[in-house]
């Protein structure tokens, strides 16, 4: 055995070992005897009896009476009482985000339903313990938004218990997703119809690609939509932003100081919408009569503004009780473990748009 740290105790080594071989698929179902893992980690019995006890306790090992010893099967569990819900580690307000505060309440709806507990949290290591599985876990199973989690973490939770994802989607785990490509195409081509032609994009972040999946599907929506009418994107006209108010409002900045400034802006979310909103009219423009503003997920906020934010209403409460019905599933083997659902979202015509004059 490779030793990974020299100041531990071998049978420490002999777990991170066990562990890393777990992970890389070496094991994925029954575990070799003890005698065979001492053999083949070249350790005595004792120590890697002592070794995969530890494992057992942690959660990631099960024993079988006069079966052996397995690696637990996430995606089987006999004991499903509770539901997690990992939430972006950005999203301001934490369960009180405004977009976010939606996607609970649906989840908290169908959990009750199905008699199942329910924790929130932003931080992982307040809903599970990877070096105490059994020892330390707040759920049975959890719901991971976008944004939650590294990706080695969000391995090692894999490992222990049945994952849904929601609003993202690895190819592996069953997921459930809004089509964004598809719903940022009516915003734009709402516009197009009211004669606009110099459109910019506030676009999300997009450094994990993976679990960016909204941010990236929105910009390219956005774009192919320009392109397929025949419209220039230029590069000045795409502004990042971080879903949060305050960007909006320097993206807007940016935009509306441009000697060719855009007649209408498409916001990947509403409060970014809205912060663009506020540096217009606080800069003595007219919305929607001198520019012309979108946003996307109908927060409660975007129906209150004067003018009310045309915007695209995801089913965010559907989300979080397809979520729980679809995690419920996949902790008891019900489901497909690749599974996707892909939910539609509705167009809201509000008075933040105006046609271009003389069109």
């Amino acid at each position: 055995m490779a030793e990974k740290n020299s100041l531990l105790p071998q049978y420490q080594q002999l777990v991170q070992q066990i562990r890393d071989d777990i992970f890389d698929g070496t094991y994925s179902n029954k575990l070799p005897s003890e005698r065979e893992l001492a053999k083949k980690y070249e350790v005595s019995y004792m120590t890697a009896r002592k070794a995969v006890g530890i494992l057992v306790e942690q959660g990631l090992l099960v024993r079988s009476h006069g079966q052996g010893t397995f690696v637990r099967d996430p995606g089987r569990s006999k004991d499903f009482r509770s539901i997690g819900l990992l939430l972006p580690a950005h999203a301001k307000g934490g369960a009180a985000n405004p977009y976010y505060a939606q996607v609970i309440d649906g989840a908290c709806k169908k959990s009750s339903e199905l008699n199942l507990g329910m924790a929130i949290s932003d931080s992982l290591e307040t809903l599970f313990d990877p070096d105490n599985a059994n020892l330390r876990r707040m759920a049975d199973g959890v719901i991971v938004c976008p944004n939650s989690c590294s990706e080695s973490d969000f391995e090692t939770l894999s490992r222990f218990l049945p994952v849904v994802l929601i609003e993202w989607d690895n190819g592996k785990n069953p997921a459930v997703v809004i089509d964004n490509y598809e719903a940022i195409k009516k915003a734009v081509k709402h516009l197009i119809n009211l004669g606009h032609k110099q459109i910019a994009f506030i676009k999300g972040p997009e450094e994990t690609v993976r679990q960016n999946a909204p941010a990236v599907e929105r910009k390219r929506g956005f774009i192919d939509t320009m392109q397929e009418a025949g419209l220039e994107v230029p590069e000045h006209y795409l502004i990042s932003g971080d879903f949060e108010f305050e960007s909006g409002i320097k993206a807007a900045k940016k935009l509306l100081q441009l000697e060719n400034r855009p007649s209408a802006i498409v916001s990947a979310n509403d409060l970014m919408a809205l912060g663009a909103m506020r540096y217009a009219i606080e800069s003595g423009m007219k919305v929607p009569e001198e520019l012309s503003i979108t946003g996307f997920d109908d927060i409660s906020a975007s129906g209150y503004v004067t003018p009310g934010l045309t915007t695209i209403a995801p089913p965010k409460a559907q989300l979080g009780r397809v979520a729980v019905e679809l995690l419920q599933k996949t902790a008891r083997g019900k489901s497909d473990k690749q599974r996707k659902l892909v939910l539609s979202s509705e167009f809201i015509i509000r008075s933040s748009c105006a046609a271009i004059v003389g069109t």
